[in-house]
């Protein structure tokens, strides 16, 4: 066991006992006994060593002898029992069974006792535990007294149901009730087979005399894990603002209108500009919007659903 070193040590010059500040002789498990060494320094830088008499309390002892000179707020050292000793056994052994005795003490009144229950840990603290007795009218086991359950009305004091804990009209219930029912609204949707399942490609059902390039694959879209994927190249229909070259159905079409899914790339020859694009819309449809001519479209998108 290390030597104790806690807190300082204040003691008057003729004087046998010792004060301390910070220090928890007492305590067993701290391993302070009589006929152990106290060092303190002295004003000259010497080491004065005393023989412990007696160990009166945690923050008293008395020497064997008297004080030499007086010392105020001064650290100081006790040689507790030498380590691996069979006094050293002895006194740690003594410690912890005087610990598992004083938690079966404390365990005896949270379990059986009423009010607050104070527990000494081991370096002096207190923590204060409130004993299942006092718990009980909490938790709904043993109601006595009023209760408010309508601003300032109030009832009889018994075991609040979920039901009127939601009539409350408290933010918690409310927050409650509403994960609950979005809960359900997720399990219903986002995880539903419909939702993620994997489809083939599925050619694009085109309109307004637009037609799948010559030589290229045919304009397809596909859902993978409940993202939809579309790609193709496309040529010769309507041009004006706003039409519409396809629509897609339910189970493929954005939860927001989509600005610009796609700017319009390839061929220049119909005077196609920077600015050409496609939208997405919720209803599905896929309109185009900047175009001069109908030159060749190439469509390369994604988006979740």
């Amino acid at each position: 066991m290390a030597w104790y070193r806690s807190g300082t040590v204040t003691s008057e010059a003729a004087q046998n006992i010792v004060t301390g500040t910070g220090t928890q002789w007492a305590n067993n498990v701290m391993g302070v006994a009589p006929g152990m060494a106290l060092f303190i320094p002295d004003s000259a830088g010497n080491t004065l060593i005393y023989e412990i008499l007696a160990v009166d309390s945690n923050t008293q002892i008395r020497i064997n002898g008297n004080i030499k000179e007086s010392v105020a707020d001064s650290s100081y050292a006790i040689m507790t029992t030498v380590s691996n000793s069979y006094s050293a056994l002895a006194r740690e052994t003594s410690a912890q069974l005087a610990m598992y005795q004083q938690l079966l003490k404390n365990w005896q009144q949270i379990t059986t006792g009423t009010g607050d229950v104070n527990i000494i840990a081991p370096d002096g603290s207190v923590v204060i535990i409130p004993s299942l007795n006092s718990l009980m009218p909490k938790s709904g086991g043993a109601f006595t007294g009023p209760v408010s359950m309508f601003h300032d009305a109030t009832d009889p004091l018994e075991p609040v149901t979920f039901q009127q804990f939601k009539q409350t009209g408290g933010e918690l219930a409310t927050q409650m009730t509403q994960l609950a029912s979005r809960t359900t609204t997720l399990e219903a949707d986002a995880f539903t087979a419909s939702r993620i399942a994997n489809t083939p490609w599925i050619p694009l059902t085109l309109q307004n005399g637009w037609l799948p390039l010559q030589g290229y694959h045919n304009a397809i879209y596909r859902k993978i894990n409940g993202v939809v994927y579309m790609e193709g190249v496309i040529t010769g229909g309507t041009h004006a603002d706003g039409t519409v070259i396809a629509i897609l159905p339910d189970g493929y079409r954005p939860a927001l209108d989509q600005v610009s899914v796609q700017p319009i790339s390839g061929s220049t020859l119909g005077g196609i500009t920077a600015q050409s694009r496609i939208a997405l819309w919720t209803d599905g449809a896929l309109r185009i919007y900047g175009i001069t001519g109908n030159g060749d479209i190439g469509i390369k998108s994604s988006w979740v659903i």
